[in-house]
């Protein structure tokens, strides 16, 4: 699979998982956040997370926070904008950035 194809597998699989999320289908978005982790380690080895960052501008709400919080390493500034996207809209996913950025911030 090329860096390119890892990067929106792994997107893909945070969309599922969100959906599995807002569900309350644990089992299911245990099974896609450990693809999604094993996708993550396989990007993260091919120096690819760099090209991460345009994803913290998606229109997905759980793709900005798990891609918030891998980049956030490096790029925190871009990561608390879409942390603070993300708090201010209306997802399940609201209270657990709330706590992050309080987190963040403290």
């Amino acid at each position: 699979m090329k860096n390119d194809e890892l990067i929106e597998e792994y997107v893909s699989l945070i969309i599922e998982q969100g959906k599995a999320f807002e569900d309350a289908n644990d089992k299911l978005n245990n099974k896609l956040d450990s693809r999604a982790e094993k996708i993550f380690e396989k990007i993260s080895k091919s120096n690819q997370l760099k090209k991460m960052i345009m994803y913290l501008n998606h229109e997905n709400d759980y793709v900005k926070f798990a891609v918030a919080s891998k980049v956030y390493s490096f790029e925190p500034e871009l990561s608390k904008e879409a942390l603070k996207k993300v708090a201010d809209g209306d997802s399940l996913l609201k209270m657990v950035v709330e706590i992050t950025l309080n987190e963040i911030n403290n």
